[in-house]
């Protein structure tokens, strides 16, 4: 056999790309524009992908066209001939070879005249010499033997075609879910006519499927009962699923949020840019901060201010974006009530002559400036230490009973005295009023200490009393 051509692989390239797409035109339907089926034109897709990807080598290896210079391969008669010289079912052979799927053909009747290696490993077989010559009907269930007779070939026979889902049966009685994309082939002038297929295995699509459909069931048991909002974002920012507490808080419905309302409806006017940069950034390279603050605004134009905690994911198979959303609302409001209630207590505090102290656990938690200017001290040398490092030695056992019962609830120590210990190393008497209050949302103990007595160093006034 005379060696092929050097263009012959390009050449070949041309013809496969022509052949696939013409293949692809024959999955939509002329009229409408739709697919006849999407997984049909999903692995016709494919099919091209894996084209693009052969290097010259393998096309080469691709027997579609006989070579020029060979004459001394007798052609055969019958539909195995057809197979094996006719250029149209040779590209197609080819395509399905070089994407693993299995490809056949058969008279009418069902009798295989062809079989590629997929094929027969589809079916547990050792080789195409297993399936050649055989019935193609042992291959199938009772019920698509029945339709085959009643359905299908006719459908071949009258339209040239048929695409659809079939149940196979292999050599050991393992069920095969399959696509079939059948096609009738036109006998010469003297040759019957025929079918050719392709087949793809859909079992591991079946397998892949079913884990997605359990876990995307169990996604949705957990987040319709969730407190937070929970958005799943997909491409530029359009909205795939939104749980039943997300509607609540925008007070748009699930299907306005799936549809109209994307992450650009939805985000407060100041924020869509730096959004949509966290979104881009985590989608491309999983990176960008997992939580932070933002505003959103409700159907009714209501501003919330939400706490984001994103993750990148995916969704149906495509990348995603799972954002939690907690309201914080509430929160922010309290927070900024108090803020303001402690500017003006603070103001108070620091006109007033009293000292004034917060304790935590025995530490100084806060101290006004007129408190602190008692001791020689400044409220930044005074906060964060422990309390007892601020009464005289003689005194702070009795002290620290005092406040600890105190805490506990003893209203009988609200009133009493303190020797606290001067900058300068004295020791001052002092009145105290004692009260419990909450601080920044935990417990504290709040004393209020008067202008001292003239420094002592003998018996405390009211020993064993209160703070």
């Amino acid at each position: 056999m005379t060696s092929l051509p050097r263009d012959l692989a390009a050449e070949l390239r041309a013809r496969l790309e022509a052949f696939h797409a013409r293949l692809l035109d024959l999955c939509f339907d002329p009229e409408t524009g739709e697919p006849r089926d999407a997984e049909v034109v999903e692995q016709v897709l494919r099919i091209g992908e894996t084209l693009v990807d052969l290097d010259r080598k393998t096309l080469l290896r691709v027997r579609v066209l006989p070579d020029p210079g060979d004459r001394r391969t007798p052609r055969r008669d019958g539909l195995r001939s057809m197979v094996e010289e006719g250029e149209a079912l040779g590209i197609m052979r080819g395509i399905a070879d070089a994407s693993g799927q299995g490809f056949m053909v058969a008279d009418l009747r069902s009798h295989v005249f062809y079989a590629n290696r997929a094929m027969t490993q589809m079916l547990g077989l050792a080789g195409p010499e297993d399936l050649e010559g055989r019935s193609l009907r042992s291959f199938y269930t009772d019920a698509v033997r029945r339709r085959f007779e009643k359905e299908i070939i006719r459908t071949i026979t009258d339209r040239g075609q048929w695409v659809g889902e079939l149940e196979m049966v292999s050599r050991t009685g393992e069920s095969i879910p399959t696509m079939h994309r059948l096609f009738l082939i036109h006998g010469a002038v003297g040759r019957e006519s025929g079918v050719g297929g392709m087949v793809i295995d859909l079992r591991e699509r079946r397998q892949t499927r079913a884990a997605l459909r359990d876990t995307e069931e169990n996604f949705r048991a957990l987040a319709e009962s969730a407190n937070d909002g929970i958005l799943i974002v997909v491409g530029s920012g359009r909205h795939a699923y939104a749980n039943p507490r997300m509607v609540e808080m925008t007070g748009y419905t699930a299907e306005e949020l799936t549809t109209t309302i994307g992450l650009r409806e939805l985000a407060h006017p100041d924020e869509i840019d730096r959004l949509l940069r966290i979104f881009q950034r985590r989608l491309e390279a999983d990176e960008g901060p997992r939580c932070y603050p933002t505003r959103i605004v409700r159907k009714d134009g209501r501003v919330l201010h939400v706490e984001v905690t994103g993750a990148r994911s995916t969704w149906q198979g495509r990348p995603a974006d799972t954002v939690i959303l907690r309201d914080v609302t509430r929160r922010r409001e309290i927070e900024q009530a108090l803020r303001e209630s402690e500017e003006r207590y603070s103001l108070l505090v620091e006109q007033s002559r009293d000292g004034v102290a917060i304790l935590q656990e025995d530490v100084i938690a806060f101290v006004s400036r007129p408190g602190a200017a008692m001791l020689g001290h400044t409220p930044d040398e005074m906060m964060g230490r422990r309390f007892g490092e601020f009464v005289a030695p003689d005194d702070r056992t009795r002290v620290e009973r005092v406040v600890r019962d105190f805490a506990a609830g003893d209203e009988s120590r609200s009133h009493g005295f303190l020797l606290l210990r001067h900058r300068d190393g004295g020791a001052r008497l002092y009145e105290s009023h004692g009260v419990v209050i909450q601080y920044r949302g935990r417990p504290a103990l709040l004393i209020v200490v008067r202008y001292p007595f003239p420094s002592k160093s003998g018996p405390l006034p009211g020993a064993g009393q209160g703070a």
